[in-house]
């Protein structure tokens, strides 16, 4: 016959059992939870982001098609105070996140734009984003390559190509 100290032992260790295996479930289930929650958040900052970002490639189609001249070379933040966007200082805020308009000269009709957005997650660590986009000046009454090399390749139909 068992004695009761043996019997309480193992009441007692089965307890202690359950409650590690309890424990050891809820640590699972919320890890999960938080998981899921952290993926969320990480995914709508990345939609902000690049919804931001293609805001800011609309704005440098919209000063290029105010005056082509206006769409300079170098690196720019945007403001619309005056109610038309325009290429201000080099970089402008949009809540949290900092916007970047890099504008590259191709040659005298084409320019490469880079949209660049970054911030800082509420845990510290830096994100991205970066949409490119080449805009040409469709208003240019006239058109030159500068490299006879770029047209020997193609077919030419009633084209005359010179040096």
């Amino acid at each position: 016959m068992k004695s009761i100290k043996t019997i309480r032992a193992g009441i007692l260790l089965e307890a202690i059992l359950a409650i590690g295996i309890l424990v050891w479930t809820l640590t699972g289930i919320i890890g999960i939870s938080l998981g899921g929650l952290t993926s969320t958040l990480r995914g709508e900052e990345q939609l902000e982001a690049t919804a931001i970002a293609q805001e800011s490639l609309e704005a440098a189609r919209s000063v290029r098609d105010f005056d082509w001249s206006n769409l300079a070379s170098g690196v720019h933040g945007l403001s619309d105070v005056a109610g038309y966007w325009t290429l201000s200082g080099t970089s402008s805020m949009v809540g949290r996140y900092t916007r970047q308009i890099t504008v590259t000269d191709v040659d005298a009709a084409t320019k490469d734009v880079v949209a660049r957005v970054e911030w800082t997650t509420l845990s510290g660590l830096h994100h991205a984003v970066e949409i490119t986009n080449r805009l040409t000046n469709w208003l240019t009454t006239s058109w030159a390559q500068t490299l006879l090399a770029d047209f020997n390749a193609g077919t030419r139909n009633s084209t005359l190509v010179t040096n």
